[in-house]
């Protein structure tokens, strides 16, 4: 009887650990679009205008990719690696950003003024859970590239 309810406690314990992660990837992810929204929308019509974010996710976020939809290079062995990005920019789903959990789950998104400088797509490695981006207005889109320092 004692085994039993020791169990069943590590079980709702189990559960509701999983979910405490669950939400504060979700809280995250919601505050990493407003910003990068934020951002987006403060340099898009000031062609030249440049803004430097940093950006903190969940620990479990390991990877950030960004496409360029409207660009006609087809340049995207930046995604060849992750399968379900690579697919959704064949099928020309309007997704652009994409963030990979470290058990390979991607939240994906859409913002239609996301511009890249040289690429297609660009995929970047989130150390410590931390990413800087650079953000400069393009007359009607914001190009995105990552700030190393």
């Amino acid at each position: 009887m004692i085994g039993t309810i020791i169990i069943m406690g590590s079980i709702v314990g189990l559960k509701s650990t999983q979910k405490i992660e669950q939400k504060q990837v979700e809280v995250s992810i919601n505050k990493f679009l407003v910003d990068m929204d934020k951002q987006i929308e403060n340099t898009k019509n000031n062609y030249g205008k440049v803004l430097v974010e940093d950006f903190t996710l969940t620990k479990s976020i390991q990877k950030i990719c960004i496409i360029d939809l409207k660009t006609s290079n087809n340049n995207i062995s930046a995604i060849e690696s992750h399968p379900l990005i690579n697919d959704s920019v064949g099928a020309g789903v309007l997704k652009n950003l994409f963030l990979i959990k470290e058990d390979d789950d991607i939240y994906s998104f859409y913002n239609p003024f996301v511009r890249l400088n040289d690429n297609k797509a660009n995929c970047y490695d989130i150390p410590q859970s931390e990413i800087k981006f650079r953000f400069t207005g393009g007359g009607n889109s914001t190009i995105i590239e990552q700030q190393l320092n």
